[in-house]
């Protein structure tokens, strides 16, 4: 399983696990360690079992979302990886190909959740290589200091403008 977590304008980060389980969060006892102060200590689990992704939510402060639907805390979720993911401040895409054969393990069908199981029990020994992706950069802008410079005059012109207009507005109607 391959996870690529992304916090704003930073570095992608590139997690690539052996095991089917990896819990996210701040700890340095997560699998995944992402060090944002929108992420908990412990902040989700992702599961995957017979080639679907199941995500939970491990009670976090700043939740976990699919698709702009917030999680329930410690309810075991399917999640449809082409759905939007994000945990804390991160967005977060799971890859479920096998890198030896680069073909999906199987594909998953949807389903909404799944009653919660014991399986946090079952912990297995997590091997964890994390490498540090590029990810493009935009073009700089070829709009030059002076026009910049002269942009923001103009729109002060046009602030300073509107407000002479207000404040004369509001005292012809105060007069008495």
């Amino acid at each position: 399983m391959k996870v690529i977590t992304t916090i704003f304008n930073e570095e992608p980060q590139e997690h690539l696990l052996k095991t089917d389980t990896a819990t996210i969060g701040r700890s340095s006892q997560c699998d995944i360690v992402i060090n944002h102060e929108s992420m908990s200590r412990k902040h989700c689990l992702i599961e995957v079992e017979d080639g679907k992704i199941y995500i939970t939510d491990l009670g976090s402060t700043n939740g976990v979302t699919i698709d702009g639907q917030r999680l329930k805390p410690n309810e075991k979720t399917f999640y449809l990886n082409s759905l939007p993911l994000v945990i804390g401040a991160a967005t977060v895409t799971i890859d479920l190909t096998d890198e030896s054969s680069q073909a999906p393990r199987r594909p998953a069908t949807p389903v909404h959740s799944a009653p919660k199981e014991s399986s946090r029990e079952k912990t297995s020994t997590l091997e964890l290589e994390t490498k540090q992706i590029k990810a493009p950069r935009r073009p700089k802008s070829s709009v030059s200091k002076e026009d910049k410079d002269k942009k923001k005059k103009e729109i002060s012109a046009v602030i300073a403008t509107a407000i002479f207009l207000l404040i004369a507005i509001f005292l012809y109607l105060n007069q008495e």
